[in-house]
């Protein structure tokens, strides 16, 4: 899932970074375990899981801070954990629509440019 992510206005001036932060769970599942851990760890122990809870539809207070943390830690946005203290309720978060393909109802492999 293709996400991005704004945090507000007065965490963004705290903690620097772009307005929108883009978020692919693909990310996570390319990473070897020892990265995760390595993730795991930085984030001080189960919110990992948290995040993918929030990801699967089980939202959390605490999984949406770890969401918007672990984006801006794969966009190479590096705040400690402990010091990473945001607004949940002021995230703004927007699913980012797959790219649309015009495919021809014939099976043909190009779309018609004739005139229906």
């Amino acid at each position: 899932m293709k996400l991005r992510l704004r945090m507000s206005d007065a965490d963004r001036a705290e903690f620097g970074g772009e307005e929108w932060i883009p978020f692919d769970s693909e990310q996570l599942n390319g990473l070897r375990a020892d990265e995760l851990e390595r993730i795991e760890k930085a984030m001080g122990g189960r919110e990992l899981s948290a995040a993918v809870a929030t990801l699967n539809g089980n939202p959390t207070v605490t999984g949406s801070r770890a969401l918007v943390w672990l984006a801006r830690y794969l966009h190479g946005l590096r705040t400690p954990w402990a010091d990473f203290n945001i607004h949940t309720y002021q995230v703004d978060v927007e699913i980012v629509a797959p790219e649309v393909v015009d495919v021809p109802l014939d099976g043909s492999s190009q779309p018609s440019t004739e005139p229906e």
